[in-house]
């Protein structure tokens, strides 16, 4: 499929609180970078523009290099992440695009399939989640409401866009929106969902972090041994079966 991706990943994971940019933070043994990459490589668009931090360049393009194989550029970060995906899609040749944030580095690539996909009958797709939690709307600590989750949704990356109209939207606008199908919506476009997926939650506090951790990180397994003397008398219980040949082991609960 003729569809680029730009995976921003110029944040510096303030609220992580990890002190390097939260695209080089280890889980499992991997950067969330790297996680996010094996996606995309198994998705296998047709273009990668990584946005990465700027301070930082030198060590995205190692670790992109090391992870993914296919074409891509590396372009700095932005001033906002408004900024950075402006600056990604800058390099962006192909007519579609789907824009995704490195802190959802677990979204599958089935999921960018089906955004991919749906973006072929769409001019703006995103993947969506239902909201458990009951909705209030509130100003200050007051509470004036509640909303019907119902029609509530999650909005997720990645998003998919055609290239020509995002890039026009981003130059046109001096507002920051939290997402680029809210800019989009902003200027007319109509927006289309596809479902989205659970694991692609974003890691942005310390708690998401211990969570990707906890889901993801590396569980070790190995082989130990331990060593007991007979003793002179009883009988050797081993494995739950009597070996009357042999006296006991001495120890305490881990000697049989």
């Amino acid at each position: 499929m003729n569809v680029a991706v730009v995976l921003v990943a110029a944040g510096n994971g303030e609220r992580l609180g990890a002190g390097v940019p939260k695209a080089l933070v280890e889980v499992g043994g991997k950067s969330l970078l790297e996680h996010a990459l094996g996606s995309i490589q198994k998705f296998n668009p047709a273009q990668l523009v990584v946005v990465a931090h700027e301070d930082h360049i030198p060590e995205f393009e190692s670790q992109v290099r090391a992870s993914y194989h296919g074409k891509f550029a590396i372009s700095p970060g932005g001033r906002s992440r408004q900024g950075s995906v402006e600056n990604g899609l800058a390099l962006v040749t192909e007519e579609l695009v789907l824009v995704h944030d490195a802190a959802r580095c677990f979204a599958t690539a089935e999921l960018f399939s089906s955004v991919a996909q749906a973006l072929e009958l769409s001019a703006v797709v995103i993947p969506v989640m239902p909201v458990a939690d009951t909705v209030k709307r509130v100003s200050g600590s007051s509470v004036l409401g509640t909303e019907d989750r119902a029609s509530l949704r999650l909005s997720q990356t990645p998003q998919g866009f055609r290239t020509s109209e995002l890039r026009s939207a981003l130059s046109q606008t001096s507002d920051e929106f939290t997402d680029e199908a809210a800019l989009m919506q902003s200027l007319g476009f109509a927006v289309e969902s596809v479902p989205g997926e659970a694991t692609a939650f974003k890691v942005t506090t310390s708690s998401d972090l211990d969570r990707a951790r906890q889901d993801y990180g590396t569980r070790a397994t190995g082989i130990g041994t331990d060593a007991h003397k007979f003793s002179d008398s009883g009988v050797l219980v081993l494995g739950c079966l009597s070996w009357t040949d042999y006296p006991k082991l001495e120890g305490h609960t881990d000697s049989d």
